[in-house]
């Protein structure tokens, strides 16, 4: 067979542990009860499915508005990063699919 043993993975650089203890550390913070409520808030606030800005609105009301959507928004998306790494288990899932996560970043 040319394949090499494919049960055998490489372990996880430093930047990748570092990378998955840190998406922990975002599911973690925001399973709780009160993680979610801010979640919750994070969301209404920052009205993530309304544009920032509207014809005849102020500009620099568009840009502070698109300020807090973008941060609620990397926030979305570090979420389901996390997800995605630890799934409904909560253990860290084969490091071949943080390797291809880390690669793109």
């Amino acid at each position: 067979m040319s394949h090499e043993n494919e049960n055998h993975q490489k372990k996880p650089t430093a930047a990748e542990r570092e990378r998955l203890a840190f998406l922990d550390d975002i599911r973690v913070t925001f399973a709780s009860p009160s993680g979610q409520r801010v979640l919750a808030w994070f969301r209404f606030t920052a009205a993530i499915a309304s544009p920032a800005y509207t014809p005849g609105g102020n500009v620099n009301d568009a840009i502070w508005r698109d300020g807090r959507k973008s941060v609620a928004l990397e926030l979305e998306k570090l979420l389901k990063e996390a997800d995605a790494a630890y799934g409904s288990a909560g253990t860290p899932v084969k490091p071949k699919a943080v390797r291809g996560r880390a690669a793109r970043q």
